[in-house]
C-alpha cells in the first residue's frame, strides 16, 4: 500500500491519551480571583453562590443593557421597514385606482369593471393591513 504520509505506524504513548482520571484545574475561579477563591469571603451565614452572583452583578447589568439596546435598534429597523412597505403598497393601490378611473372616464373600462377593481383592491388592502397588525401583535 502506498504511503500518503497521513498515517503513522507508531502507537501513541499512554501519557498522550485522555483516560478520564485527570483532576479539574484547581486554579479556575471567578474573574479577578487567585487559586479559585473569591477576592472577598461571603459574610457569615450568606449563601456563597448568591454572594458570588452579587459580585458579578455589574457584568450581568451590562449584558442586559446591551441586549435591550440591541432589541430597541432592531425594533426601530423593523418599524422603518414596515413603514416603507405601507408607503409602497398605498402608492401602488392609489396608482391602480387612478389608472382604472382614467380608463373608465375615457370609455376603455366599464363602470362595472371599475367597481370590481375597487372592491378587489379594498379587500386586498384590508387583508394586508390585518396581516401586518397580527405580526405586530405577535412581536
Amino acid at each position: 500500500m502506498p504511503d500518503d504520509g497521513n498515517q503513522s505506524d507508531e502507537e501513541p504513548e499512554a501519557g498522550d491519551l485522555f483516560d478520564g482520571t485527570e483532576d479539574a484545574d484547581s486554579d479556575i475561579g471567578p474573574p479577578g480571583s487567585e487559586d479559585g477563591e473569591p477576592e472577598e469571603e461571603p459574610p457569615e451565614g450568606a449563601n456563597p453562590v448568591w454572594w458570588f452572583g452579587l459580585q458579578q452583578l455589574s457584568d450581568i447589568r451590562e449584558f442586559v443593557e446591551s441586549y435591550l439596546q440591541e432589541r430597541r435598534e432592531t425594533k426601530k429597523r423593523q418599524f422603518r421597514h414596515r413603514e416603507n412597505i405601507i408607503k409602497y403598497t398605498g402608492g401602488s393601490v392609489l396608482g391602480v385606482i387612478i389608472i382604472a378611473a382614467y380608463m373608465t372616464v375615457n370609455g376603455a373600462l366599464s363602470g362595472d369593471a371599475f367597481t370590481f377593481v375597487l372592491g378587489t383592491l379594498f379587500g386586498s388592502l384590508l387583508t394586508f393591513l390585518q396581516n401586518m397588525l397580527q405580526q405586530a401583535e405577535e412581536q
